[in-house]
């Protein structure tokens, strides 16, 4: 049997074809270990469930808690906590980003807390004006006189 010669500029093969590769290498025409073959990447993983929900709750919450303080808007902390809450919720039942569905669900709830608490501190101070209005008092800053007496 004849063997073909082999040109010297090109790679000579190890061993005879379908002979295992040496310890420590891949078998000839196959990438080694841990690394991804020619043409291709990582191998595909399965997709991580979406955290969105928890994120919707997260921001809805601190925009709830924010808006409380503002006067006459605040009824937007209440539909903003309400949603945060609602959010937060299912997204525990999903069991996705508990930590800031949890946000979410507390600082929706602070949200409403603070807004009805504002929103009943506004209206005591303008039934306040409104009655020392009608009382005749003067309500203008620095108004006291002082009489000087010799």
């Amino acid at each position: 049997m004849t063997h073909p010669q082999q040109e010297p500029h090109l790679p000579q093969p190890y061993g005879r074809p379908g002979a295992p590769a040496p310890a420590g290498q891949a078998p000839h025409g196959q990438a080694p270990l841990g690394q991804p073959s020619f043409g291709g990447g990582p191998l595909p993983t399965a997709p991580r469930p979406s955290q969105a929900l928890a994120v919707t709750s997260l921001v809805l919450g601190i925009c709830a808690a924010v808006v409380a303080f503002a006067p006459f808007v605040n009824v937007l902390a209440v539909l903003a906590g309400i949603a945060a809450i609602i959010c937060g919720s299912i997204a525990l039942r999903r069991r996705l980003g508990r930590g800031m569905a949890l946000g979410g669900i507390i600082t929706g709830a602070v949200g409403i807390v603070v807004s009805i608490a504002m929103t009943a501190l506004v209206l005591a101070m303008l039934h306040g004006i409104g009655e020392a209005l009608d009382n005749g008092s003067d309500l203008s800053v620095g108004s006291t006189s002082m009489s000087m007496s010799a």
